[in-house]
């Protein structure tokens, strides 16, 4: 376990940005390059190497055990025994001196075993692969593929001569049956028979272990090229070798065929004809290996395996939480499906997840002193993660029984967070922990752990500190380097980094900027334990206590259900909150201060030039275009502007149909410049999506600020945004939150006997507190939203010269970070 930990701890040091911290003498070469790494150790997905540890493991490809039982060993050295005078390393390519009887014997051996003409071993099942796909296929040919096959036939069909290359669905017959029809339509040559069509598909699939359908693709191919008959299939089989077939006869590393491919290989695959042939040893590792499959020494191993496997499956498909765990889709195994009726079952079982979940689960495993790796996008789809699992015949009943207890006590927590929203349960923290029953009632029927990018400020650090939750929320951070300027032709006129120095006031970019699901999930399950949540209903009206009576409020809920035993509602229901409705006065004035801006956000694909550092783009027209890097496959856009018209004003363009907000946006900014249509582009790309991702992936909101003078009436009190909102411009409204839930839970904790004084006390100390965060006023925004050409000319001009001034970053880091006037109150818990 301190292994596995320590290995942890290095995997998120590695994750730090690199590239702004360089020296600025560091050459521009190398300063790139760390540019380029640092879009993955954003999101906490650089790659190291690391040597194996002695784990339980379910990640290598030693699928029979033989390396591990010490059975290839034993086989390994009587190989060398039997030949004392082997020599050592290599002599050359194998079209020069690399070139034995040995190995020709070897190939031999293999391709009988496998009922091939012949054979030709390459260093690596890649290479192999590179070879064929850049050597086989002929002008004129076409390459029908997989869309899942191995990176390296994607890499081969990159150097590839043939005519065409088309992809068909994963293991799709029909869409396969399509593919091979409009590429005979397509091509003459292929229609006459004198071109090839060439099948790439794998038998068993390196990610997801499933199996390709090939009896009914052959006879596809037939019936669509018929009489022809010109079509081959090119199958990887390097994840059956030794466990498919008679005594497991797949292949490896080896091209098998006639005499035709291999003399065509020999002559024309560079990775063979330019690369040191294996030495010695190597090779008698392979024949070691092949002579355990040939002597039916590894028949029982299969055997075993499978049992493996189908023990697997039905533990985890028993397990009391996997009907719940599935159809809230926290995960699923395709690969276990109907498995009782399955003949064979493969190796391979990748968990499949939501994005950026398979961490958490990977996480899981390698603590529970177990071996499994997360995957991606864009290895899986974008909207997927998986963790791929890898049987071997040497697990026993004990390991998979410990495997299936972490997954699914993983499943559980994920439930539990899957159920709940998010500022509330700050103050349901410091409640609960001064002994107060707390009940939180969310509309929304599960986790709304979705939202935008938001940032932690000044006061709210401190707070997360005394919450012992800093640490967390700083592993958990999107590494946003700072924030660049530029203009409509993607200039960059001034950037302005985040002050990561740990000393001194934050700059436009905090040093603790968070997704809000990742803060969401950190707040739940700080609170799951000592906290009633109550998820799908809303309160629709309350009754204050009546003195003569009871001290209770009643609480009426829109499932029809009502409670009298409350002391204290607290709306903490955002800016547009009925809470707030309610309490207010018939005659108070309108609590929204409109500022005639306009937002957007979605989400984007990343590509390779998106960098670390948060891109603001000005257009005439009072528009701005923000583009921020989650990690290395998403990115998050904001589309704003400011258009104060009559048209616009009370929220009518947000209360249209998300289709209609769209069309709206992409009018507004179509042909702006930049990168605005590569955004929009994605933007139409979603439209097709179905309802429930378009509303997840798409969000339009008018930006206000909220001011009211009444937080307090009776027994019901406002709490973050309901009571004050700052608008999200001024990069204050998650501080606002947390820093109100910690002070009205101190007051109440400090004032248990006289609930009035201590909500009195809490409005007197937040309104000190909001008081500080800056006001937007019609002459900032004119500057910081521009109407007209000359306008965005202006405001480069000046944030250029701050910036080589470098003026906010010696404002920051010499602004100590206790400078604000408005101090944090102390309260004390037992």
């Amino acid at each position: 376990m301190d292994k596995t930990k320590a290995l942890m701890a290095l995997q998120i040091q590695a994750q730090q940005l690199q590239s702004p911290s360089l020296p600025s003498t560091t050459p521009i070469f190398y300063r790139n390059l760390e540019a380029r790494l640092d879009t993955r150790r954003q999101s906490h997905r650089l790659l190291q190497l690391h040597t194996s540890s002695h784990t339980i493991d379910f990640s290598s490809n030693d699928f029979l055990s033989t390396a591990s039982s010490g059975l290839l060993r034993t086989a390994f050295l009587a190989e060398l025994a039997n030949h004392p005078t082997f020599p050592v390393g290599s002599t050359g390519s194998r079209m020069m001196d690399g070139n034995t009887s040995y190995v020709e014997q070897l190939e031999r051996e293999i391709a009988d075993f496998h009922g091939a003409d012949t054979g030709l071993l390459f260093p690596s099942g890649y290479d192999a692969n590179v070879a064929i796909y850049s050597t086989i296929p002929l002008a004129g040919d076409v390459v029908v593929y997989d869309e899942l096959v191995h990176a390296s036939i994607h890499d081969g069909l990159g150097l590839t001569q043939a005519a065409e290359k088309r992809a068909f669905a994963h293991n799709d017959v029909d869409a396969f049956r399509e593919t091979v029809a409009a590429v005979r339509d397509a091509h003459a040559a292929i229609r006459e028979g004198r071109s090839t069509v060439l099948v790439a598909v794998e038998s068993v699939y390196s990610m997801d272990g499933n199996v390709a359908p090939l009896r009914e693709m052959v006879r596809v191919a037939r019936e669509e090229l018929s009489p022809r008959g010109n079509v081959q299939f090119v199958v990887d089989e390097a994840h059956s070798t030794g466990l498919v077939g008679e005594k497991g006869n797949g292949l490896v590393s080896i091209v098998l065929g006639n005499q035709t491919i291999r003399t065509n290989l020999v002559n024309y695959a560079r990775g063979l004809i330019y690369t040191t042939a294996p030495g010695f040893p190597t090779l008698a590792a392979v024949r070691a290996s092949y002579r355990l499959l040939i002597d039916g020494k590894t028949v029982e191993l299969q055997s075993q395996l499978q049992q493996n496997l189908r023990y697997f499956h039905h533990s985890i498909q028993s397990h009391p939480l996997w009907p719940k765990a599935t159809a809230a889709h926290i995960l699923a195994i395709p690969a276990g499906k109907d498995y009782a009726q399955k003949p064979f079952l493969t190796q391979i079982v990748p968990i499949w997840t939501r994005a950026r979940d398979n961490h958490h689960l990977a996480a899981h495993i390698h603590f529970g002193d177990m071996t499994a790796w997360p995957v991606d996008y864009p290895v899986v789809p974008k909207e997927q993660g998986r963790v791929r699992l890898v049987f071997h015949a040497g697990n026993d009943r004990q390991q998979i029984d410990r495997l299936v207890g972490v997954i699914m006590e993983w499943a559980g927590e994920m439930l539990e967070m899957n159920e709940t929203g998010a500022f509330p349960t700050s103050l349901a923290y410091w409640l609960a922990l001064a002994n107060h029953q707390v009940t939180i009632v969310e509309r929304s029927p599960h986790l709304r752990a979705s939202g935008a990018q938001i940032d932690i400020r000044e006061q709210g650090i401190p707070v997360l500190q005394r919450m012992h939750l800093l640490s967390t929320i700083r592993d958990q951070r999107v590494h946003e380097a700072g924030m660049a300027f530029l203009d409509p032709t993607g200039t960059v006129h001034g950037t302005i980094l985040a002050n990561t120095s740990g000393q001194g006031a934050q700059t436009l970019t905090s040093e603790y900027e968070i997704m809000r699901g990742d803060l969401v999930r950190t707040l739940y399950a700080a609170t799951k334990d000592d906290v009633q949540y109550i998820f799908g209903v809303s309160v629709e009206r309350f009754e204050q206590p009546q003195p003569e009576k009871n001290k209770k409020l009643t609480v009426f809920f829109s499932d029809g259900s009502s409670d009298d035993t409350f002391d204290l509602l607290v709306g903490a229901d955002g800016q547009g909150s009925r809470i707030r409705q309610a309490i207010l006065p018939a005659d108070a004035p309108d609590p929204y201060r409109r500022l005639g801006v306009h937002v957007a956000y979605w989400e984007v694909p990343t590509t390779e030039g998106d960098s670390a550092v948060c891109d603001m783009c000005h257009f005439p027209g009072g528009r701005v275009v923000l583009r921020r890097t989650q990690n290395e496959t998403r990115s998050h856009v904001y589309f704003a502007f400011k258009d104060d018209s009559q048209e616009l004003s009370g929220g009518v363009l947000h209360r249209a149909p998300v289709e209609k907000q769209r069309e709206f946006f992409a009018r507004r900014f179509r042909g702006a410049g930049w990168l605005t249509e590569r955004f929009l582009h994605a933007l139409e790309m979603d439209s097709t999506a179905e309802e429930e991702e378009e509303e997840e992936n798409f969000y339009c909101q008018e930006v206000v600020q909220v001011r009211v003078q009444q937080w307090v009436k009776g027994r019901v009190v406002l709490l973050g945004d309901a009571a004050q909102c700052p608008s999200p411009m001024t990069g204050m409204g998650t501080t606002n939150a947390l820093v109100g839930a910690y002070v009205l839970a101190g007051e109440i904790n400090r004032n248990p006997e006289d609930l009035e004084m201590a909500l009195q006390e809490y409005q007197a100390k937040m309104r000190g507190f909001v008081r500080q965060i800056p006001v937007l006023n019609s002459g900032v925004l004119r500057f910081l939203m521009p109407q007209a050409g000359w306008g965005v000319t202006l405001f480069h001009f000046v944030i250029g010269w701050i910036c080589w001034l470098r003026i906010p970053e010696l404002v920051a880091r010499y602004t100590p970070q206790e400078s604000h006037r408005w101090k944090l109150p102390d309260y004390e818990y037992e």
